[in-house]
């Protein structure tokens, strides 16, 4: 029996279904969107100046901006790895679980890249990078944000063993604070969620947590349905073919009674 997607939807926020539900025309798949309260990153802002100080002949115009500075380092073979410094990023959760800000989230496959350097999705981008699918209803599990992602292109299941983890696009203020130790703290507020893309390593993976979904695969195809269609249509096909079986015959009838009265063909 073919059930609502409503009420797929309800099942999977209650805990009754799990993995991947495959429709006519999508599946639905329960993807984590992102983590809240903590996590590491490169701190690029401290990395730049110590970029800065170790490569003296840098162009003034990258030597501000980390992804130009990195690409230059790049360009130039320069190792960067002894001089990068990592960061904590505060995601807190009274900010970013607003679940509105996550309805209609476009999910892609990997983020949009410029010379290998993550950028957004935007209007001259966009047809390089297609949108797959987006978020029909997000929730809260555990310290984490996730939601239901209806998703339209089934190659995605062929790729999940490269692109292991999600990782969503965000554009934040940040707020940099000393910690104790060595690294900063950058608290984030978020302004714009732009998408969420299947990557290979999220921020947010943890050796317990998954970024989906994918234990197990169910089909919401009417199937008994389908099967009727198909006898349908070979009933339609047979009676056709006994239609023109007829037709034929009569035709061949016809020719017989052309053949005894026409005087061309006594001849």
């Amino acid at each position: 029996m073919i059930i609502d997607d409503n009420e797929i939807i309800k099942q999977y926020l209650e805990g009754e279904r799990t993995g991947i539900t495959v429709n006519k025309e999508f599946f639905f798949m329960p993807v984590r969107i992102t983590g809240l309260d903590k996590t590491y990153r490169i701190d690029k802002k401290r990395t730049s100046e110590n970029l800065k100080e170790v490569y003296k002949d840098m162009p003034e115009e990258v030597k501000d901006d980390f992804e130009e500075a990195l690409k230059w380092c790049k360009n130039h073979n320069k190792d960067i790895q002894p001089y990068v410094k990592h960061c904590v990023v505060e995601r807190p959760s009274e900010l970013f679980s607003n679940l509105d800000s996550y309805n209609g989230l476009p999910i892609l496959k990997e983020h949009p890249h410029s010379e290998e350097v993550s950028e957004m999705l935007k209007f001259d981008n966009l047809k390089a990078n297609p949108i797959i699918g987006t978020i029909v209803k997000p929730y809260q599990k555990d310290s984490e944000i996730w939601g239901i992602a209806k998703i339209y292109d089934l190659t995605l299941l062929d790729e999940l063993e490269n692109l292991k983890s999600t990782s969503p696009a965000i554009t934040s203020l940040l707020n940099y604070s000393e910690d104790d130790g060595e690294d900063d703290i950058i608290k984030e507020y978020p302004l714009h969620f732009n998408h969420l893309a299947f990557v290979a390593k999220g921020h947010w993976d943890q050796i317990s947590n998954k970024a989906y979904d994918y234990d197990n695969i169910s089909l919401n195809i009417d199937k008994e349905n389908n099967m009727a269609s198909v006898e349908e249509r070979v009933e339609k096909l047979e009676n056709t073919e006994k239609k023109e079986g007829e037709k034929l015959e009569e035709l061949a009838e016809d020719h017989k009674e052309l053949d005894s009265t026409n005087p061309i063909l006594d001849e």
